[in-house]
């Protein structure tokens, strides 16, 4: 369901925009971009336990929660400001540390040591920073706020799992090559 609405969303990017080539060839960049992490995150969901899936879900929104409002309260510097003003090295690197936390207290549902635990953390939080970022160039690169209004106050689906897009990809491929 999400990759549906996510891929509504794309297309409504492109609706009533002027057909350029560049702007073409943007959209398929985008495009198969966004396809691509449809499918990483669809095999992801697909060939995961379900504790390996909350886990993910869970350590992501950790990173993005905590980054948001450690940012809120103690950011000064920002992270990516043509791309996304509010986000905040502070906040960034608060809900790293967070994240890394949190993935060290979930270690036991997956088996993971204290050093998997952490560097799985930090790479889950990388890949969701990472996604949040790629959304927010999209909404720069079309002058759009939101992505929809299906979430009210959430931009829409895309704003909402753009980080767990990428960091659910990311884990399953980097778990398909560690073998933990």
């Amino acid at each position: 369901l999400i990759s549906l609405i996510g891929g509504y969303e794309i297309i409504r990017l492109y609706s009533g925009r002027k057909k350029y080539h560049a702007q073409r060839l943007q959209m398929i960049i985008i495009t198969s971009l966004y396809l691509l992490l449809t499918a990483g995150l669809l095999a992801f969901s697909y060939l995961s336990s379900p504790e390996v899936i909350v886990f993910v879900y869970l350590t992501v929104a950790v990173f993005d929660g905590f980054s948001q409002v450690i940012g809120q309260l103690l950011g000064r510097h920002q992270l990516a400001p043509a791309i996304s003003p509010a986000k905040t090295v502070e906040g960034t690197l608060g809900g790293l540390c967070s994240a890394m936390l949190f993935a060290l207290f979930l270690r036991s549902l997956l088996h993971f040591s204290v050093s998997q635990a952490l560097f799985i953390g930090g790479l889950l939080s990388v890949a969701g920073l990472g996604g949040d970022l790629l959304a927010s160039w999209c909404k720069r690169l079309y002058g759009i706020k939101d992505f929809g209004r299906i979430l009210p106050g959430h931009g829409g689906i895309l704003d909402r799992f753009d980080s767990l897009l990428v960091a659910a990809t990311v884990f399953w491929l980097y778990t398909g090559y560690a073998r933990f």
